[in-house]
């Protein structure tokens, strides 16, 4: 892979800072760079491995981390094994938990560090993309809060909810909008919740998926948001919402980010909607 110009690396840096999980999670503050030094892992997947001038990404300048937990004796995130403490912070969509709730299928974001003993963190954010009631139930696919989940990929001893049941869907988005769920949980208490792009639908009414979203501020429109509230006549009245941006901070100048992409013009974006400058030819024709 050649390395990118200058003003290549800028766009690519600006945009990455959108690629986010839940804006509001308190792990990490304010985005980082990209690094150049990226691999292709599976679909969508980006691990980053610290080459040998990095220095495992010691000090000032941790990698950022949103992916799938794909196993444990530390995180296995995008291939990279990541250490914890035994009491690291734990938030699951802004509110606090414990390393115990931790499950391999979840969709986290962690700022990892590397030492002597390779990456650690001092934090993990669990991140939904939609929390709320299941309207329509499939073999392979449900509808949750006017999301269409597909569940075919799911392990066979994962029960699959019912109509009528609260779920909270990890999973990551698709260019067309259908979330591809790595694991489903009871979501209890948890209020109503979508993450993800946000179109205008009839009449200019603002929508994540094929959820009326009431009370939403406009200037979120184009973007990813996630919103919190309650489903009321077939909308969300939304309490909370903010940009999904920003995830990590200026301690983070690497990013490794799973994602499904497609192309678009001379680049690429996200199924979370997002669009990318630089780099299209490097993401295969299929998407």
């Amino acid at each position: 892979m050649r390395h990118p110009s200058r003003s290549a690396s800028l766009s690519r840096r600006s945009l990455l800072r959108l690629l986010s999980g839940i804006g509001w999670l308190a792990v990490a503050g304010p985005a980082g760079a990209a690094g150049d030094k990226i691999l292709d892992q599976g679909i969508g997947g980006t691990g980053i491995r610290p080459g040998p001038d990095d220095e495992g990404d010691r000090g000032i300048g941790g990698t950022g981390v949103v992916g799938t937990i794909r196993g444990f004796g530390s995180i296995i995130v995008n291939d990279l094994r990541i250490a914890y403490p035994p009491e690291v912070p734990v938030t699951i969509d802004g509110r606090p938990a414990r390393v115990d709730d931790l499950r391999v299928g979840q969709v986290v974001r962690t700022l990892a560090v590397g030492g002597e003993g390779g990456l650690s963190t001092a934090g993990i954010a669990v991140i939904h993309e939609v929390v709320g009631p299941v309207q329509r139930a499939a073999p392979d696919r449900l509808t949750v809060l006017g999301q269409s989940v597909v569940t075919a990929g799911l392990p066979p001893e994962m029960p699959r909810p019912r109509v009528g049941e609260r779920v909270a869907v990890s999973g990551l988005r698709r260019p067309d909008g259908s979330i591809t769920a790595s694991r489903i949980d009871p979501a209890g208490s948890a209020p109503d919740l979508v993450a993800g792009p946000v179109r205008r639908g009839p009449a200019g009414a603002l929508r994540i998926g094929n959820l009326p979203l009431a009370g939403l501020d406009p200037a979120l429109a184009g973007g990813r948001a996630v919103a919190e509230g309650s489903l009321t006549g077939g909308r969300l009245a939304v309490a909370r919402a903010v940009p999904a941006s920003e995830p990590f901070g200026a301690e983070a100048r690497r990013l490794s980010i799973e994602a499904y992409v497609t192309r678009e013009g001379g680049g690429f974006r996200t199924g979370a909607g997002y669009a990318v400058t630089g780099g299209g030819g490097l993401v295969p024709a299929g998407g």
